[in-house]
């Protein structure tokens, strides 16, 4: 499968007292391949305009998929310039599993070890939750 995206939005970014408004619009380009044995690849390279500075990034993922209503584990790695004079490229390494727990719904346990861009790394836990409208 291949595909375009595209994101925009308004955002609005207070430090203090000062507020800054942003556009935001990043164009996207992925491909993603579902593998006969449940090995699923996908990647996606995007660039645009993020907090009013040119930015661009991709990230590729790998994940496996024995049953569709069952247990997917997953590994993604990105990596991001955000375009900022003196700034170094970002990135991330997401490790997790999502459970398809009903049709249209899906729970997701994800641990993420990002770059702080000062030398060092954080990492952080969370359990999201997503609801897809029309049928999967």
């Amino acid at each position: 499968m291949a595909g375009v995206s595209y994101t925009t939005a308004q955002r609005e970014r207070t430090v203090g007292d000062l507020t800054q408004d942003f556009d935001q619009s990043c164009l996207g380009i992925h491909l993603r391949y579902n593998g006969e044995q449940g090995l699923n690849l996908q990647t996606e390279y995007y660039q645009g305009e993020i907090l009013g500075v040119d930015s661009q990034g991709w990230y590729g993922q790998v994940e496996y998929t024995a049953n569709p209503q069952g247990l997917k584990p997953f590994y993604r790695y990105d990596v991001f310039d955000d375009g900022r004079a003196g700034h170094q490229t970002y990135w991330r390494h997401t490790w997790g599993v999502a459970l398809d727990a009903v049709q249209n719904e899906c729970f997701t346990l994800q641990a993420k070890r990002y770059d702080d861009l000062k030398g060092g790394t954080f990492t952080n836990y969370s359990l999201p939750y997503q609801y897809s409208y029309g049928d999967k």
